[in-house]
C-alpha cells in the first residue's frame, strides 16, 4: 500500500516508491521513459474520467457530466502544478555526477552510465520529450492567458472551482 508520503513522493515521479525493480528490468531506457510517461498517464485518466462520466449520467441523471472544458482544466491545473517536476524528469539525462567508482552515472539513477551505447540510444527519446513537454506545456499555458481576456465572459471557457 502507498501511504501518505509515498503519494507525495510518486507525484514528484520517483517511482521507486512503488519498488517496480521487482518486476521491470533496472535498464536506463525502463527508469526515463517510465518517468516521463507519467504525465501522459495522468491525462489518460482523466480522459477516462470524461468518459466514465458521460456513461454514468445516462445510467445516473444525478451523477454530473464531465465536460472536455472541464477535462482540460483539471490536465492543465495538474500539468502547471508539475511542471518544475515534469522539466526535471525530462532533463535528467544531462544531470550527471561522478560516483565512488570514478565512473559518470546519472544523479538520479546511479546504475546508468552517462556513456555508451544505452546512454546514446536514449538521446533521441530526451529530444523529443524535450522538444514536446518543455514548449507544450508552457505553450499551453502562454495560450490559455492570451486567450483568457476575451473569453472571460463565455461560460464555456470559465471553470468554477
Amino acid at each position: 500500500s502507498v501511504g501518505q508520503g509515498s503519494l507525495v513522493t510518486l507525484l514528484f515521479f520517483d517511482i521507486r516508491v512503488l519498488r517496480p525493480a521487482c518486476s521491470i528490468k533496472q535498464t536506463l531506457a525502463a527508469a526515463y521513459t517510465t518517468r516521463l510517461l507519467l504525465p501522459v498517464v495522468f491525462v489518460v485518466v482523466f480522459s477516462f474520467w470524461f468518459f466514465a462520466s458521460l456513461h454514468l449520467h445516462r445510467i445516473l441523471k444525478r451523477f454530473p457530466v464531465f465536460r472536455i472544458e472541464d477535462l482540460c482544466h483539471s490536465v492543465g491545473s495538474v500539468l502547471i502544478g508539475l511542471y518544475i517536476s515534469v522539466v526535471s524528469a525530462c532533463m535528467l539525462l544531462l544531470d550527471c555526477r561522478t560516483s565512488p567508482n570514478d565512473k559518470k552515472v546519472v544523479r538520479t539513477i546511479p546504475f546508468a552510465e552517462c556513456s555508451g551505447p544505452e546512454y546514446d540510444a536514449m538521446i533521441p527519446v530526451f529530444v523529443m520529450a524535450a522538444l514536446v513537454y518543455l514548449p507544450g506545456i508552457a505553450g499551453l499555458v502562454s495560450y490559455a492567458l492570451f486567450v483568457a481576456p476575451s473569453q472571460y465572459t463565455s461560460p464555456r471557457f470559465r471553470v468554477a472551482i
